[in-house]
C-alpha cells in the first residue's frame, strides 16, 4: 500500500542551544501553557515558552554535575510536573516555586551508578513513582512520602536492562516495562511488572525473537487504548512495535530499514483525524507513519537540512492543537507544522553618517523605520533568500541652538529563511515585521549613529486580494474547509478579508 508522500512545513523558532539537547513538553510553571524543557548532559536545564513568534527562555539552571538522563512527571502528587534528573549515584528533583526552579530533593547515594530513569503512576493514586536502574541490572522504585522519596520495591536482573512505564496489557494499573539485553539467538527479553504491596510482580514475560538496540518509548500507536512497546533494532535502523495479544507479546510492526540510525520517536494525533502518527528521526529526515487498515504506511517524509536528535509533543501555542517539537543536533528548537509556514528573526546593524552639510549631533532623539522594501526573493531548494532595505528616519539634536535635524537613510539586508520541502517553482509571499529599533551614539564621534534593527521575516502561501468565504477559498484550492479553518484558526463559515495571509496545507 502506498500513499503520496509530502513535506511538512515548520516554524523555525531560532534558539540555539548546546548540542545534544533532550527535550520535554509540560506545564512546568503552572501558568496554564506548556513549556519546553531542554536538558543538556553537562548539567544545564533550560525552560522556554513560545510567545507566538519564538521560544523565549524564561529560566535556566545548572546542576553543577553531568546529567545521565532526565524525565518529567508529577512525582509529589500536587497536580504539577517536576523535573527529575539522574546524575551519577543520585537523582535530583526540581520544582518551580516563587518564579524560579528550586531543588527540593536529592536522593541518598545509590550504588552502583544510575544508568536509566523513568517516571509513571504504577499504583493508580495519581502520583508518579520514580524508577531507576542502577548499574544496568538493579531496578529501584521510589515513592513520595512526607516530602521525601522512599525506596518501596527492588528487583535485580542478571542482564543489562532499560525501563519504561505504560499500560501495555490493558490492566487497571500501568505496568513497568523492562527490556533485558540477553544477546541470545532467541532474542532479548521483555517483562511486564505491576507494583503490588510494595513488590514488583511479573504479569507477562517473553522474547522479541531478535536483538534490540534501544527501548525507545511506550505509547499507544494504533488507538486500541493499550500502549505498545517501541524498540530500535538492527543497529537502530529498523523500528519494532510490540503489543499484547491475549497473554503473549505479539509483533505489530517491523519497519523496513532506514538509511541511518534512529535517534528518537514520538507519537501524536497531529492532524486531528482521530488517528496516531509515528514520527521517526533519522539523521536530517523525519519519517511519519500512520496505520492504514492493518499496515503502517509512510505518509510524510520531511527533509530538515539539520540533524534531529529529540522529539516532544504538546500544545505550546495554547491553541488546542498538539504540536510536535523537534530539537536539532545544533540545539535549534523547531515546531513541526502540517502547513506551509516559516519565520525567522534577524538583526541588522549599520552606522549612519551625518552629511557634511548638516551640523554634528550632541544627542539622538529618535530612530524609526518608516518602510520596508523587499526587492528580491529567491526560492531555492529548502530555503528562501530575501533581500531588501529599511527606510530609516533619524532625528537628532545639534548645537548651538539645540535645533532638531532629520536624516533619511537606507539600510540594506539579505537574509534566508529555511523552508523544508520548498522548490524553486513554489509560489511564495513574504513580509517583514520590524520588532525592535535601537541606536548607539558616542558623543566623541558626533557624526556617527549606529542603528540596530531586529526584524522577522514571514513566508506565507497566499495573500488574499478580495473578500471571500473560507469555504469558497478552500474549494478554489481543492482542499478541505475543515483543514483550512484549523490551520488558520478560523471557523468554517468565516469570511477571509483582503490582505489576510492564508496558510495552505503543503
Amino acid at each position: 500500500m502506498t500513499e503520496e508522500i509530502q513535506d511538512y512545513g515548520y516554524v523555525w523558532t531560532g534558539y540555539n542551544l548546546p548540542v545534544n539537547i533532550e527535550i520535554f513538553v509540560a506545564d512546568i510553571t503552572g501558568n496554564g501553557q506548556e513549556e519546553v524543557v531542554a536538558v543538556h548532559p553537562t548539567g544545564s536545564i533550560f525552560i522556554f515558552r513560545y510567545d507566538g513568534k519564538i521560544f523565549r527562555r524564561i529560566s535556566a539552571l545548572n546542576l553543577g554535575r553531568r546529567i545521565t538522563k532526565a524525565v518529567v512527571g508529577d512525582v509529589d502528587g500536587d497536580g504539577r510536573k517536576e523535573i527529575v534528573v539522574a546524575s551519577g549515584n543520585v537523582f535530583v528533583v526540581f520544582k518551580w516555586i516563587g518564579g524560579r526552579f528550586e531543588r527540593i530533593y536529592i536522593s541518598p547515594v545509590i550504588e552502583p551508578e544510575i544508568t536509566d530513569i523513568t517516571v509513571g503512576d504504577l499504583t493508580g493514586d495519581m502520583v508518579d513513582e520514580i524508577v531507576v536502574v542502577a548499574g544496568r541490572t538493579r531496578i529501584k522504585v521510589y515513592k513520595h512520602q512526607a516530602g521525601s522519596y522512599v525506596l518501596t520495591a527492588e528487583k535485580t536482573s542478571m542482564m543489562h536492562l532499560e525501563v519504561r512505564i505504560g499500560n501495555v496489557a490493558g490492566l487497571t494499573k500501568k505496568q513497568l516495562v523492562t527490556l533485558e539485553y540477553v544477546a541470545t539467538p532467541g532474542g532479548d527479553k521483555l517483562t511486564l511488572f505491576v507494583l503490588s504491596n510494595d513488590q514488583l510482580e511479573i504479569v507477562m514475560q517473553g522474547t522479541i525473537r531478535m536483538n534490540a538496540d534501544r527501548l525507545l518509548t511506550v505509547k499507544d500507536v494504533d488507538n486500541d487504548h493499550m500502549d505498545e512497546i517501541i524498540i530500535a533494532t538492527s543497529k537502530r535502523r529498523r523500528l519494532l512495535v510490540i503489543g499484547v495479544s491475549g497473554q503473549t507479546f505479539s509483533r505489530k510492526w517491523l519497519s523496513s530499514g532506514f538509511p541511518g540510525a534512529i535517534e528518537d520517536v514520538e507519537t501524536a494525533d497531529w492532524d486531528k483525524d482521530g488517528g496516531t502518527e509515528i514520527f521517526i528521526s533519522v539523521g536530517a529526515h523525519v519519517y511519519v507513519y500512520k496505520l492504514r487498515g492493518r499496515e503502517y504506511v509512510l505518509v510524510k517524509k520531511i527533509e530538515m537540512d539539520i540533524f534531529v536528535v529529540s522529539f516532544a509533543k504538546g500544545d505550546v501555542e495554547k491553541d488546542g492543537f498538539i504540536e510536535v517539537i523537534v530539537v536539532s543536533k545544533a540545539g535549534v528548537i523547531i515546531i513541526l507544522k502540517d502547513f506551509f509556514e516559516a519565520k525567522s528573526q534577524f538583526l541588522v546593524q549599520e552606522t549612519i553618517f551625518i552629511p557634511k552639510k548638516q551640523p554634528p549631533a550632541i544627542k539622538v532623539a529618535e530612530v524609526k523605520v518608516d518602510k520596508v522594501i523587499i526587492f528580491k526573493k529567491e526560492a531555492i531548494k529548502g530555503k528562501v533568500i530575501i533581500s531588501g532595505k529599511f527606510l530609516v528616519n533619524i532625528l537628532y539634536v545639534a548645537e548651538p541652538d539645540r535645533r532638531v535635524f532629520a536624516i533619511d537613510a537606507e539600510i540594506p539586508f539579505t537574509h534566508f529563511v529555511p523552508v523544508p520541502g520548498l522548490v524553486p517553482s513554489h509560489r511564495i509571499f513574504v513580509d517583514v515585521d520590524v520588532e525592535y529599533v535601537d541606536f548607539r551614539f558616542n558623543p566623541n564621534s558626533p557624526r556617527e549613529i549606529e542603528v540596530v534593527i531586529v526584524a522577522q521575516i514571514n513566508v506565507f502561501d497566499v495573500i488574499v486580494k478580495e473578500r471571500k468565504s473560507l469555504n469558497v477559498f478552500a474549494e478554489e484550492y481543492g482542499i478541505s474547509s475543515e483543514k483550512l479553518a484549523r490551520i488558520n484558526k478560523k471557523s468554517i463559515g468565516a469570511d477571509i478579508e483582503p490582505g489576510e495571509k492564508i496558510k495552505l496545507p503543503v
